[in-house]
């Protein structure tokens, strides 16, 4: 990386700058997305227990889930939304979080929604 003459070439200084970056936008986004993929995973076994042990375990389950992974400090199981269908039960969870770019005054809106339907047959 460094040259003969004990400099950094330009390459090596723009590949360390776009490590950095890389770096820095994934600890600032990655979490968020993280608890995407927890939600979904929650989504899931909330429709579970709603069709095993019906909806208010199914309620309380959502809740203790959303709080036991640390997601409610801007989660909450009011997000969600629990629909009794004639073939199955229906659970769809909507939500959005402002971002901070790093160093700016910017701010990008993420908004993730997941959704599971556990069939009364299965």
């Amino acid at each position: 990386m460094a040259s003969r003459t004990g400099r950094i070439s330009l390459f090596s200084f723009v590949l360390i700058l776009l490590i950095a970056g890389t770096v820095v936008m994934s600890q600032r986004f990655f979490p968020y997305y993280w608890d995407f993929w927890q939600m979904k995973e929650i989504t899931k076994t909330t429709a579970r227990t709603w069709k095993i042990l019906g909806r208010q375990v199914a309620d309380d389950k959502l809740a203790t889930m959303i709080e036991d992974r640390g997601l409610s400090e801007y989660l909450d199981s009011s997000f969600c939304d629990m629909v009794d269908r004639s073939r199955g039960v229906y659970v769809h969870c909507s939500w959005e979080v402002d971002v901070y770019y790093p160093f700016s005054e910017k701010i990008k809106t993420l908004a993730f929604q997941t959704e599971h339907f556990q069939s009364l047959d299965d």
